[in-house]
């Protein structure tokens, strides 16, 4: 595990919330110059704790549903890797988690219409079905994505809220090739966009606007947490007694859990799945014991998920 300051810990608050964060700005939070602030991200990144520069796409926003499917493979780890290397050529393919525990693997895709997730499972099912011991399959709502409270130092968290419903905003073809740009490195300057694209600075300043305002893109720091010695885990709330009264409680009492970074609610065998990251899987137990006892007649069952290795593929072709 690597050790980080209070400085340290702002830095990449600041980064992960919104990687185009401009240093003089960062410097300012942490009372530091703007070279010293330097300085510390290149030492982050040259430690692996950063690990690059993207952005999130929120391709709801664009005309797709998010999909998620999860896999229990019933194989040897050649098979399990075959269905991973599938999963990263298709075009559709947002993200591939890895876990120990019920579920081998869960991938994510994009896609306009059921049809076209149809087509994708029976592609699955066509080559490794017979080494699948069980799926399920869920339809993404919306998900809430919140600062993580080990980097705050008494800042306040912010709240982001992607993959809802799908939605058609009009984006031309400056648009699209700024969003490709931003997934490459979103830390790229906006002279340094508009010379590759020969517009004005402030055509593309404007056009950077409207993709971050409009939430379609979100510019963040890729950042290591093993090597903070967090670890990811994600608990599935399977639900009897159930409304949205009920949903609202439960989320609020789920944010005010120190631990949490993510509530995702989806429509499947279960209602939401909460993504912690934590040191001490002690303290994953602790919260899945307060979730039964503050919603004694709503929690059927809660079931771990914990993610050993994650890949995003935000530059989807579609």
């Amino acid at each position: 595990m690597i050790k980080i300051t209070k400085a340290d810990k702002i830095i990449l608050s600041m980064l992960e919330d919104d990687s185009r964060t401009q240093e003089k700005d960062i410097a300012k939070q942490c009372n530091l110059s703007k070279d010293s602030v330097r300085y510390r991200i290149k030492r982050l990144e040259n430690k692996g704790i950063i690990k690059g520069y993207s952005a999130l796409v929120d391709y709801t926003k664009m005309g797709h549903h998010l999909v998620k499917l999860y896999l229990s493979i019933n194989s040897r780890t050649d098979i399990k890797e075959n269905l991973i290397k599938f999963a990263e050529n298709k075009k559709e393919t947002f993200s591939i988690y890895e876990s120990v525990g019920q579920w081998d693997i869960c991938m994510t895709f994009f896609v306009k219409d059921m049809q076209q997730y149809y087509t994708i499972e029976n592609e699955i099912l066509n080559k490794w079905g017979g080494y699948i011991s069980h799926k399920e399959f869920l339809i993404m709502l919306g998900s809430e994505l919140y600062s993580h409270k080990m980097f705050l130092e008494n800042r306040k968290s912010k709240t982001k809220k992607i993959f809802g419903p799908k939605t058609n905003r009009n984006l031309n073809e400056l648009d699209h090739h700024l969003i490709l740009e931003l997934i490459k490195n979103s830390r790229q300057s906006v002279l340094t966009l508009a010379k590759k694209f020969d517009k004005s600075h402030i055509t593309v300043t404007n056009h950077l606007k409207k993709l971050i305002n409009e939430n379609i893109i979100y510019p963040r720091a890729s950042i290591d947490h093993e090597k903070l010695g967090l670890k990811n885990y994600k608990l599935f709330i399977e639900t009897s007694k159930y409304n949205t009264q009920i949903e609202n409680k439960m989320m609020t009492f789920l944010k005010l859990v120190p631990n949490t970074f993510n509530i995702i609610r989806v429509i499947g065998d279960w209602k939401l799945e909460v993504e912690i990251l934590t040191k001490d899987y002690k303290e994953v137990e602790d919260i899945t014991r307060n979730l039964y006892g503050n919603f004694p007649e709503n929690i059927r069952n809660v079931k771990l998920f914990v993610i050993s290795k994650e890949q995003f593929y935000p530059g989807i072709r579609l």
